[in-house]
């Protein structure tokens, strides 16, 4: 009776797994695949069932042209009141960053926080930064920005009005 039950015991336990496998399997209907067109267009599968996901049909990206925001690797700036927004571009786990902005005629000079000592990656990503203008200093009286480079020349940078 022993040798019965062994005899037994592995086939019985190979169909069990089989049955467990076949119900954990994917539930798809047998026949063509639908075309990427077919799939992206229609309402509904060939089962009457409502389509998983739809794929939106592309879109042509539009980017302003004749500004300098526009252009990758420019720095940029605009005012939002009282405030420069202020559009910088280098590696963007060690971004620069304004400390101070003084007024010197009608330049705002920008003075960049001394950067870290951190590994820094090397791709070329936008970093936006709210900067306040100084004490006294109006929207209207600033005509250019600089951005003070203490490593070379000073970058001057485009300001859209």
């Amino acid at each position: 009776m022993t040798r019965l039950r062994r005899a037994l015991a592995l086939p019985a336990a190979a169909l069990l797994l089989g049955l467990v496998l076949t119900a954990c399997g994917p539930h798809a209907e047998v026949g063509p695949s639908p075309t990427p067109s077919d799939s992206a267009t229609a309402g509904a599968t060939a089962s009457g069932a409502p389509p998983i996901a739809t794929v939106p049909a592309r879109r042509p990206v539009t980017r302003p042209t004749d500004s300098a925001l526009a252009k990758p690797g420019t720095p940029s700036a605009v005012f939002d009141g009282n405030d420069l927004v202020l559009t910088l571009w280098g590696s963007s786990s060690c971004p620069v960053i304004v400390a101070s902005a003084r007024l010197e005629g009608s330049t705002l000079r920008l003075t960049p926080a001394p950067p870290t000592s951190q590994m820094c990656t090397m791709d070329l990503g936008p970093h936006e930064q709210r900067v306040g203008l100084p004490a006294g200093a109006s929207p209207d009286a600033i005509a250019a920005v600089v951005l003070e480079d203490p490593a070379g020349p000073d970058v001057q940078v485009e300001l859209a009005r």
